[in-house]
């Protein structure tokens, strides 16, 4: 038996229409097969790739790989798996998954938040530092236009800062 885990992200670019909710699911879990699927069966392996998104989906087929876990841990301890425990351990696992994967995107989030955070307090500074050396009569004036900048061009900023930071 071998899991993979993917997380995905569902935006409205990886999802071109309500209907079809499930398609970035089913293009990752299709890419981990191609990549996978043959090798495990090559060597006489199960191979379930484990596709979540980033909003707590989950694919079909793993959903599936679950719930066949669920009735068959419930038959070897309770003698049978009745349909009602089965889909009430199936909605705890389901919520519990989802939660986790909430809790992980919600902590990338803040943590990108911090260090955007950050790079603009560092470059606020070094652009007040550099303003305060201006000892010109033109300084209010170019002190200014400096702010106008600033303020019509943030959104670059903050992406070359980002891009500065990953290099």
């Amino acid at each position: 038996m071998i899991i993979d885990v993917a997380v995905t992200g569902v935006d409205g670019q990886s999802r071109s229409s309500d209907e079809a909710s499930e398609r970035p699911l089913q293009i990752r879990y299709d890419q981990k097969m191609a990549k996978y699927g043959r090798i495990a069966e090559q060597s006489n392996l199960r191979f379930v790739p484990a596709v979540f998104s980033h909003t707590g989906q989950i694919h079909g087929e793993f959903k599936s790989f679950v719930k066949e876990q669920i009735k068959q841990k419930l038959v070897a301890f309770e003698g049978d798996a009745k349909a009602s425990k089965t889909r009430s351990v199936m909605k705890w696992w389901s919520k519990c998954i989802s939660v986790a994967i909430a809790k992980t995107a919600s902590r990338n989030v803040a943590f990108k938040i911090a260090k955007m955070r950050e790079a603009i307090m560092e470059d606020q500074d070094e652009f007040l530092m550099r303003n305060s050396k201006c000892t010109d009569v033109d300084m209010e004036t170019n002190t200014r236009a400096q702010l106008e900048d600033v303020g019509q061009n943030a959104d670059l900023y903050i992406a070359n800062q980002g891009a500065n930071s990953q290099s």
